[in-house]
Parts: C-alpha cells; structure tokens; sequence
C-alpha cells in the first residue's frame, strides 16, 4: 500500500480538521500503519480507495473510524506517579477546605482514552480523603473516541491493562473479576460520567469544575490549536481551581500563572 502525496496531503488535513492532529510531512509511514486494519476490515482496495470515499459525502461511520485509528490512546494507571502524589498531598486538599461549605468537587478527565486516569483518581478519592463519601463529587470523563467512551464507562480492564501502573492491593480492593478481565466495583463507576467530545469544538454549557486535568494531549496540536483548547480550559475552570498538564506541555500567554511541586508543573487561573 503507498500513499501517494496527494493523498497524504488529503488525510492529514482531514485528520487536522476534525481531531487538531498534525501529521507532518515524513509521517506517511503513521498512516499507513494506522490505517491498513481499517482497510482491510472495510473490504477496501487500498488507501486510495479509502480517500475516494472520504472525499465523497457521507460514509459517516467511515470517517468517525478513521479519526478514531489516528487517535493516540496510550495510558495507564496512575501515569507517571508524580502528578497523583501531588494531587493526593496538594491540591485535592486544598480544593476539599475550600469546597467545605457547598460539599461539591468537579473534576475533568480530558482526552481520557480508555478510562486509566480517570479511575485512579478515583481510587486516590476513595482511598485518600474518606470524608468525600457524603460530598457530591463527579469526574466527567471525556474522549474524541466513542470506543474509548464506551470503554471508560464499562470501567473493564485486562490482566495486562491493570499491571501497568495498579498494584494488586489496589486491584483486589477496587476492582472484581470478570472472567478474563476485572470490572472496577460499582462505587468507582459512580464517581465517573463519560462522554464523548471533540476539543477542536466549544465546550458544553453545564462544563464547570474545580480541577482540570489534560494531560499528553496539547503535544499532538499546533500552537493556535493549543491556545485555543486552553482559552475554552480556562473559562470553565473555578478562579480557585487547578489545571495539570502533561510533563512536555506549558500554556503560552497570560491565561494562567504556573508554579512548581517537584518534578510537577501546576497552573491556576490567572487574576
């Protein structure tokens, strides 16, 4: 299978404008990888074919697919430890002595892939502040990935998925088996609202939290897209909240002011 250039040009800016992903020129090898199972599961002769099909109006399904197989979805459990210590020493408590009188925290689990991060915040909710039974706290979950949304609400993970970054104290204490697979317990899944959403577009109008993680993302998007995600970030966090970003990402402008804990950047609203 070649992609031929024009070709190459049509997907990556097909894959730009509906999922901000900016594929450069050299990349050719990314999409040909990614998108030869999707080929042949569609009965398609080859990429050009798929790009005649795009092209042309509909094939909805198609194009949601292609999006999809172009998107990164590696995660695991408590990715880089770091952050989770700092949210567990820090910031969540911060948030729950500020959040004392109206007994409610809102977190955001952005581009969430299959749902790692947003269960090991809950688990650090659960293990770590006891006191949050009572409180009305929710971690909205959003991914571009119906899949990965689908995923995230079943809270269903593989022996595999599970040992990396979960250890089987935390396993056994949050998780029950399920044949193959273990399924998070019903209390964890409580805390957790998935659904799916496009950063590219506006944020949806009931979107306020206290604390937004959005993490391993901004590194895939240009820097107009970046500036963009994070001004709608910013007008739906609390002037007292917290944004964490991946280790390799910082927000440019005056949106928000930084401070270090550790090896860990965190952001908060600017004055």
């Amino acid at each position: 299978m070649t992609l031929r250039p024009i070709d190459f040009q049509f997907l990556a800016g097909f894959v730009r404008d509906r999922a901000g992903i900016v594929l450069e020129e050299g990349k050719q090898y990314l999409l040909e990888a990614r998108l030869a199972p999707l080929i042949r599961e569609s009965g398609l002769a080859d990429i050009g074919v798929l790009c005649e099909r795009l092209r042309a109006p509909g094939a909805v399904a198609l194009k949601a697919r292609v999006v999809e197989a172009m998107t990164t979805n590696e995660t695991s459990f408590f990715r880089d430890s770091s952050p989770f210590e700092i949210l567990k020493n820090e910031v969540l408590p911060d948030l729950i002595d500020k959040r004392a009188a109206s007994r409610k925290l809102s977190i955001w689990s952005a581009a969430c892939s299959s749902g790692q991060e947003p269960y090991s915040l809950a688990i650090v909710l659960r293990d770590a502040f006891p006191q949050l039974s009572t409180w009305d706290v929710q971690i909205t979950a959003t991914d571009l990935s119906e899949q990965m949304v689908a995923r995230c609400k079943a809270g269903v993970f593989s022996d595999y998925e599970l040992s990396r970054g979960m250890s089987p104290v935390l396993r056994d204490r949050h998780f029950s088996r399920q044949g193959e697979a273990w399924q998070a317990r019903e209390d964890l899944r409580r805390l957790i609202q998935a659904r799916q959403l496009n950063l590219l577009q506006p944020l949806p109008l009931d979107f306020r939290f206290d604390l937004v993680l959005i993490r391993n993302v901004l590194i895939y998007f240009d820097e107009p897209t970046k500036e963009a995600i994070l001004r709608r970030v910013q007008n739906v966090l609390a002037k007292d909240g917290y944004l964490m970003l991946g280790t390799a990402e910082t927000p440019r402008g005056d949106g928000f002011t930084r401070s270090a804990s550790g090896r860990t950047m965190l952001y908060r609203p600017a004055a």
